[in-house]
């Protein structure tokens, strides 16, 4: 279930075998408001649980405006030394972060740009701790057992590349900005791996000084694709993909005189063979779709 500000969107991936069905999907109406309260929360997921077809287990996205998101490297080590040393470096990762916060890491793999040696990269989230204590309470109010919570570029790195990246031939590196309400996820792949994500709170910004409604937006974009070039966090994107808003060409638009990169409005070509990202599918619906692939993922 992908929780948004103003709705849900769910997705169930049954499997027959090894084959996959066909998926089940759901939009539900929601308001998140300023947090995540049991009551309003919680009927909206009875009314998404209703669309399942059993009562089942869970794994949500976290409304990104709720996240900060930071990267890191780490030597290779297994998974109980690196939670030790990312919890270590929390205090300079998220400045005056303390324990009211509850975080997470992902590894993403190699480092391939590292001048340090052999490096793995890692994105590390943090939520306040009440955020995730009231998503857990308002699913166990709609009789789901939330198993994970993750953020949505990485449920939408495992929409395009979970089930089989073999089927399709994507670029060597490209980006996602994923639109909603208020909040924009910006996230670059390179080699079908996540080497890029952040979380842009705010971008319809009309107060901005000499900005239109999508200049902060197209400012924080192009800031954003600046540090990643300069921290050699992966290849320079060569295409953007631009997911889920009202202004989707105008921003697409913008984007284009800005980056100087083929922006896409709609699903590229590349993409024919997806297993699924059909051409009628809705992409606002990848990073749910994404969620029911966890358990076949690795990272």
């Amino acid at each position: 279930m992908d929780v948004r500000r103003r709705e849900i969107r769910v997705a169930s991936l049954g499997r027959r075998g090894l084959a996959t069905n066909e998926p089940m999907l759901a939009r539900i109406p929601f308001s998140a408001g300023d947090g995540y309260r049991q009551l309003p929360l919680g009927q909206a997921l009875k009314e998404a649980a209703e669309e399942l077809p059993r009562r089942s287990a869970a794994a949500a996205t976290v409304e990104s405006s709720k996240v900060t998101i930071r990267q890191t490297s780490l030597p290779p080590m297994g998974a109980r030394e690196a939670e030790a040393a990312i919890y270590y470096q929390l205090p300079r990762l998220i400045p005056g972060m303390d324990d009211g916060a509850t975080f997470g890491y992902v590894r993403l793999g190699d480092d391939p740009h590292s001048d340090r040696g052999n490096r793995q990269r890692y994105i590390v989230a943090a939520v306040p701790h009440e955020e995730i204590l009231a998503l857990y309470a308002a699913f166990e109010d709609a009789g789901l057992r939330l198993i994970a919570v993750e953020l949505r570029t990485v449920a939408f790195w495992r929409f395009l590349f979970g089930a089989d990246p073999k089927r399709f031939a994507a670029p060597q590196s490209f980006g996602v900005l994923f639109l909603d309400e208020g909040t924009a996820d910006l996230a670059v792949f390179e080699d079908h791996r996540l080497c890029y994500a952040r979380a842009l709170v705010g971008w319809r910004n009309e107060d901005e000084e000499g900005l239109d409604e999508n200049g902060y937006l197209l400012e924080e974009v192009e800031r954003s694709l600046l540090w990643y070039r300069k921290c050699q966090l992966g290849a320079d994107p060569d295409s953007l993909i631009v997911i889920g808003s009202s202004d989707v060409a105008g921003i697409c638009a913008g984007l284009t005189r800005k980056l100087g990169v083929r922006v896409y409005s709609r699903r590229p070509e590349w993409l024919d063979g997806h297993p699924l990202w059909s051409p009628d599918l809705d992409p606002g619906y990848g990073p749910a779709l994404g969620l029911t692939l966890k358990e076949d993922c690795q990272g």
